[in-house]
């Protein structure tokens, strides 16, 4: 099937698997710095939950495609749905000391629409005022 709205983006394919390094510095950081002190405020038996292990691993995520919204938005927004897959050499492993478990993730696959929205655009650096990403359904 042929989508003529929907673009292929090797491009940007590209220029994910260059950014991936960095892109897993990030993402082990928010897990460590944002979710893992949400799980332990969440409850009083998780207050010893902790990332021991946080690897995204070696194969990037990939984008089969793009679609950018022209029509019916707003002048002032750009809305765009990427198609990602994510097959990924993942091992996330957590601790719960207080308990003495341990427990992990190997091997994710990620596949959806994700939708990119980026608005107010603006006259002025940074160009765009922020940025909404999230999936359309469930992934």
């Amino acid at each position: 099937v042929h989508f003529p709205d929907v673009e292929r983006v090797e491009w940007l394919n590209k220029t994910v698997k260059q950014m991936w390094p960095y892109i897993c510095q990030f993402v082990e950081k928010l897990f460590h710095e944002t979710i893992e002190p949400a799980v332990k405020e969440s409850n009083a038996h998780l207050s010893t939950f902790c990332f021991s292990k946080i690897h995204l691993g070696d194969k990037p995520l990939r984008v089969n495609g793009v679609k950018v919204y022209t029509e019916n938005v707003d002048q002032r927004q750009i809305i765009m749905d990427l198609q990602i897959s994510f097959v990924g050499n993942t091992e996330i492993d957590v601790d719960i000391k207080r308990y003495y478990c341990k427990a992990g993730i190997k091997s994710i696959q990620i596949h959806g629409v994700l939708r990119v929205v980026m608005e107010p655009l603006l006259g002025d650096m940074p160009l765009i005022g922020a940025l909404s990403v999230f999936f359309l359904k469930k992934p």
